[in-house]
């Protein structure tokens, strides 16, 4: 099955590894955290909004402390 997060698409398998990784899904405009509800199923919460983070169609996946030092200060713990 497909996972939609915010305009990326991946597995249920990778976004389940993301999430037991502790990463983070960079978009051009976005930053979301992974996560799972029994009611909702998987799901991206959004935490940051500022656009040019990534090439447009792209995504990184990444954790809290380079997020941090991508953005220039403490976002993400």
């Amino acid at each position: 099955m497909i996972v939609r997060i915010g305009t990326v698409e991946l597995t249920e398998e990778e976004a389940a590894q993301i999430q037991r990784s502790g990463k983070y899904i960079v978009t051009y405009s976005r930053i979301f955290q992974v996560c799972y509800s029994l009611a909702a199923g998987w799901y991206g919460h959004e935490l940051y909004y500022q656009p040019k983070m990534a090439k447009r169609g792209r995504f990184h996946v990444m954790s809290g402390a380079a997020i941090n030092k991508m953005l220039g200060f403490q976002l993400l713990n």
